[in-house]
């Protein structure tokens, strides 16, 4: 280029700003919607193992005088006797406590140092 020519000193032209903005917004959503198009999430392909033993523990509120003699359960306290089907099933709560139908007698109220004056 010759130094006659005005264009050969300065650089390329810029696109305008708001050209600029665009273009960055449009790559930067087509990169946000290939990442999140190409992930995949699947559940962990494992071999399922085989669990582990458990126990079961029934806790009896009132203990036993005696031991029974022909025992159903392995526990503390006897479970002979309780519940209301023939077959052996175990008790999944404790039994409820009922309520009184009537109240006690009241206790005499004291008396306040300010009431006796």
């Amino acid at each position: 280029m010759s130094p006659s020519h005005p264009t050969a000193a300065l650089p390329p032209p810029m696109p305008p700003a708001r050209d600029r903005l665009a273009l960055t917004l449009t790559l930067a959503a087509a990169l946000h919607a290939i990442v999140i198009l190409g992930v995949g999430f699947s559940p962990f392909e494992t071999e399922r193992e085989p669990p582990l033993p458990t126990l079961d523990v029934t806790l009896v509120q009132r203990p036993s005088e005696r031991a029974p003699e022909d025992a159903d359960y392995l526990a503390a306290a006897s479970q002979e006797g309780a519940g209301n089907v023939r077959e052996r099933v175990r008790p999944e709560a404790p039994p409820r406590q009922v309520p009184l139908e009537t109240p006690g007698p009241r206790a005499p109220r004291a008396e306040l140092a300010h009431e006796r004056a």
